[in-house]
C-alpha cells in the first residue's frame, strides 16, 4: 500500500528500495535520465552560444536539432522505456483479471512497435528502405494509444500512482519540454506541429484521469485526494 507519509524525496524512495525494489529502480532511472537531459540541453545551449549561432562545419548548429536528433535522444527514449517496463512489470504482478488483461494488451502491441522501429533502423542502416507511407496515420495513432493505456492504468493504481506521476512528469519534461523550449528560444519560435498534438495528449489526458480519480476518492471531511479505498460492496 502507498506510504502517504512518504515525502517522495531521493532519499526517501532508496530508503523504500528494500519493500519496492523495481518501483525504486525505475524512479532512479527516470530521476537521472532527466538529469541527463537538462545537463545535455545547457551543454547544446552553450556550444551554440559560444559559436554565436554560426557555421558549423557544413551545417548550421541548431540546439533543438542536436538534442532530437542523433544518439542522446535515442539513449533518454530507451531509458525511459526501461524505467517504464518496472512498473509495468510490477502492475501485473499486483492485479489480475481485466486490469492485467489490459497492459498486458498494452504493451504487445507497444513493444511490437519498438521492435518493428528497430528493424527499419536496422534496414536503413544497410541501405534497405521501406515506405511506411501508406499506413503510417493508422500505425502512429495505435502506437500512441497503445502508449497512453498502460500510462493510465499504472496512474490510477492506487500502490503505483505516485511511481507513475513522477515518472510521467520526468519523460515530458525531458522528451518534450525541454526540446519544445530549445525550439522556441533559440530556433525562431518553430515547433513541429507533428509532434505538439501527442505532446499535449501526453500531457493533459493523464492528469485529467488522475484529477478524476483524485476527485472520486476524496474524503468529504478533510478534502483530501485519493484518502477512501473500496473495501467491499452490498446489494440493496
Amino acid at each position: 500500500m502507498e506510504d502517504k507519509k512518504i515525502n517522495w524525496y531521493l532519499v526517501d524512495i532508496i530508503a523504500k528500495y528494500h519493500t519496492a525494489p523495481l518501483q525504486t529502480i525505475s524512479y532512479l532511472i527516470a530521476y537521472g535520465t532527466e538529469i541527463i537531459g537538462i545537463i545535455s540541453a545547457l551543454l547544446f545551449v552553450g556550444y551554440y552560444i559560444k559559436k554565436d549561432g554560426t557555421q558549423d562545419g557544413f551545417h548550421r548548429y541548431i540546439p533543438y536539432i542536436s538534442y532530437t536528433e542523433g544518439l542522446l535522444y535515442t539513449i533518454l527514449e530507451i531509458l525511459f522505456f526501461i524505467s517504464f517496463l518496472l512498473l509495468c512489470i510490477t502492475y501485473l504482478k499486483s492485479n489480475k483479471g481485466m486490469k492485467k488483461v489490459l497492459m498486458i494488451i498494452g504493451m504487445s502491441i507497444f513493444i511490437t512497435g519498438v521492435l518493428f522501429i528497430a528493424g527499419l533502423e536496422i534496414l536503413s542502416s544497410l541501405s534497405i528502405y521501406i515506405s511506411i507511407y501508406a499506413f503510417a496515420g493508422t500505425y502512429f495513432w495505435t502506437m500512441f494509444f497503445s502508449a497512453l493505456l498502460p500510462i493510465i492504468l499504472v496512474i490510477i493504481d492506487f500502490n503505483l500512482r505516485m511511481y507513475g506521476k513522477k515518472w510521467l512528469f520526468s519523460f515530458i519534461r525531458t522528451l518534450f519540454v525541454i526540446s519544445s523550449l530549445l525550439a522556441m528560444a533559440l530556433d525562431g519560435g518553430h515547433i513541429d506541429g507533428n509532434t505538439i498534438i501527442p505532446t499535449l495528449l501526453f500531457l493533459i489526458l493523464p492528469i485529467t484521469v488522475y484529477v478524476y480519480y483524485g476527485l472520486k476518492f476524496m474524503c468529504p471531511y478533510c478534502k483530501k485526494g485519493f484518502a477512501l479505498k473500496k473495501t467491499g460492496s452490498s446489494i440493496v
